[in-house]
């Protein structure tokens, strides 16, 4: 039995719709469905309540919540991970390393830059935002604390907007055409980042995500 059909099976023994429950939490009716489905898991605090008002088993509640609230943090973690890995290692550095020839121009520049000023400012910046992704990513796995953690995973939004923006003025340059193929899959995979942490701060803001793991 997972958490969502606990609150689920106990939610029908009260005879409480989504709605009721909703307005005696008060709480929005998407989020119950939410978790319900265990799309989302309630804070400590809803938690607790939830205990309360459907008078759950205090024991067999709070163990199913420890569990999911682990799963859920990890789920997490591993989509952050799945997406920075890609756009920063496979998309950016591998491409660099099979062709020295972009590595020299961008640290040893030895055409005529005012030909080539753009492509050159644009990929250094993707270069340097590439590199903060890092650094970020770094914070967000040395710190314990699941707030601090979703601090570092909010900031993450700005390097790639930069990074996405830099990159798209040097594939409309068309600096060096044979990069196009490998820096449009490196754009595409910012965009879905983009996408993904755009998405997830949504949610945050409909309060429809928890904040209250800690």
């Amino acid at each position: 039995m997972t958490l969502g059909t606990l609150i689920s099976k106990y939610r029908s023994r009260a005879k409480l719709s989504t709605e009721e429950l909703a307005a005696k939490f008060p709480a929005k009716r998407k989020k119950i469905e939410y978790w319900e489905a265990d799309r989302l898991i309630p804070s400590d605090s809803e938690m607790q309540r939830l205990i309360q008002l459907l008078k759950i088993p205090e024991k067999e509640g709070q163990n199913l919540f420890v569990v999911q609230r682990s799963v859920s943090t990890l789920e997490n973690t591993s989509m952050m991970l799945l997406f920075m890995t890609m756009a920063v290692l496979l998309g950016y550095f591998l491409p660099l390393y099979e062709n020295m020839n972009a590595m020299a121009f961008l640290f040893t520049p030895k055409v005529n830059l005012g030909t080539y000023i753009i492509p050159y400012i644009s990929l250094w910046i993707h270069f340097i935002s590439c590199i903060i992704i890092i650094v970020i990513m770094l914070l967000f796995f040395l710190k314990a604390k699941y707030r601090q953690q979703l601090n570092y995973y909010k900031m993450l939004v700005y390097p790639i907007s930069i990074g996405f923006i830099s990159l798209l003025f040097f594939i409309i340059d068309k600096f060096q055409a044979a990069y196009v193929g490998y820096f449009s899959i490196l754009l595409i995979t910012f965009a879905m980042g983009l996408y993904y942490i755009f998405s997830t701060r949504k949610m945050y803001k409909l309060q429809i995500l928890t904040k209250g793991v800690k």
